[in-house]
């Protein structure tokens, strides 16, 4: 009778520690990892269905998800709109339920949005994400707003951006998240004005905060839905303060500033002052915006390596052997035939990175950050001497100016010229001694 209830106590043991290893879809040590993240197998209600009456949108999964993200909360991974605040959302293992704060309002248009990064208990996230856009009433309306976000500053898509749309004047907000292209789709709803609104959630509580950068605009939307670009960049009252000024070469110095400069703001020697330690002032030949004189630069390299591989390859084209000679000429040389190449293999492509098109760029180059002052001839920038500089009327992107003074003192070795800077071309093959 002991040996007996041993054993069944045993066996009890070995249940319970399955049936944990087991809890949550893990399976026993030893087995295939499994590396497969879940997907979404079923949404309901459908997209594009309307009369709908459900309390909830139901996410289906392929396998359990975890209701532990590894950032954030689980509601801050979908999007209702219209919204009233974040959505409610009960975790069901293998499917999620997700509604309105105060539930879905009768003849509305909503779209819910479930955003990548959901993960099962492996840890293995989700890549994509799913939408689904039904209607509480009898039809769907036709309207809404596309468009791309891009990080003006840096000059790429702003992925993850949120983009939000306010009707007016009733101030129904509607709301979207960009994918990794910066693309957004906002929407449905029907024709009127509305209040557009992009930007770049860091803290990632979808509330615009002090220092995020954002870009907003007006449309009226009639017959048709609109396209917009949003360019998001650091937008406040804030007026530009210089943060540094160095020197670029012997007649160039670099003033750089703390915030992005307004890219419509006419670029003159007006703007800047410059004086030597003893008040004598120096005159300025062109003040040029940094990054415009480094592209225009890379041009002209790009320009000067391609006429010189054009001049080699013309230097080193052989000469026609087979025209025609003229009558009396010596025929004992005959021409060999040109051999036929052989035809040209496709390069291989490893992977969708080799076939994969460019990111999309803004239609707008980036603002400046830092300018380049470039004193006028014959005049260069001594070694050894102080020069104050005072900027005037350096606008930032919404138009704010003030006044500023700051000091450099040039270094007392002798600076490069324009003339040391130029490179001696290296491709070109020296002469040979006979």
């Amino acid at each position: 009778m002991r040996r007996l209830t041993r054993w069944l106590v045993a066996s009890a043991g070995v249940a319970i520690a399955v049936a944990c290893a087991n809890r949550g879809g893990l399976g026993p040590p030893g087995g295939v990892v499994d590396q497969v993240p879940p997907h979404v197998a079923r949404v309901t209600p459908e997209s594009g269905s309307v009369n709908q009456r459900a309390g909830a949108v139901t996410f289906g999964f392929s396998k359990v998800v975890s209701d532990n993200p590894g950032r954030g909360q689980l509601d801050q991974y979908f999007l209702i709109s219209p919204t009233d605040g974040l959505p409610r959302v009960n975790w069901h293992r293998d499917h999620i339920d997700v509604r309105p704060r105060h539930g879905f309002r009768p003849n509305t248009a909503y779209s819910v949005t479930l955003l990548p990064g959901l993960a099962d208990v492996r840890g293995n996230q989700m890549k994509e994400g799913a939408v689904t856009v039904f209607s509480t009433g009898a039809n769907l309306p036709r309207f809404g707003i596309v468009g791309t976000i891009f990080d003006w500053a840096a000059e790429r898509p702003a992925g993850g951006a949120l983009v939000v749309a306010i009707s007016r004047p009733d101030s129904t907000v509607y709301l979207a998240a960009a994918d990794s292209l910066g693309q957004y789709t906002v929407g449905p709803f029907g024709a009127g004005r509305y209040t557009l609104l992009g930007y770049i959630d860091k803290n990632n509580n979808r509330v615009l905060d002090p220092g995020e950068v954002w870009d907003s605009t007006t449309v009226i939307i009639g017959n048709t839905r609109p396209s917009l670009e949003l360019l998001a960049i650091t937008r406040d009252t804030m007026p530009p303060r210089m943060t540094a000024v160095s020197r670029d070469d012997s007649a160039t110095l670099r003033v750089t500033f703390d915030r992005p400069l307004d890219p419509q703001m006419a670029l003159t020697p007006a703007l800047f002052r410059l004086q030597r330690a003893d008040s004598t002032v120096v005159q300025i030949g062109a003040v040029l915006g940094a990054k415009a004189a480094l592209d225009s630069a890379a041009k002209r390299d790009s320009a000067a390596r391609r006429d010189t591989s054009r001049a080699r390859r013309d230097t080193t084209a052989r000469r026609d052997t087979t025209a025609v000679r003229p009558p009396g000429a010596p025929t004992s040389i005959v021409p060999l035939p040109t051999p036929t190449p052989p035809p040209a293999r496709p390069r291989p492509t490893i992977g969708a990175a080799a076939t994969a098109p460019p990111p999309p760029r803004p239609s707008r180059p980036g603002p400046e950050t830092a300018l380049l002052i470039k004193v006028a001839p014959p005049a260069l920038l001594e070694p050894g001497v102080t020069y104050r500089v005072t900027e005037r009327g350096v606008r930032s992107v919404v138009g704010r100016s003030t006044t500023m003074t700051r000091t450099v003192t040039m270094p007392k070795v002798p600076l490069p010229t324009a003339r040391d800077s130029i490179r001696r071309d290296s491709t070109r093959t020296p002469a040979r001694r006979p």
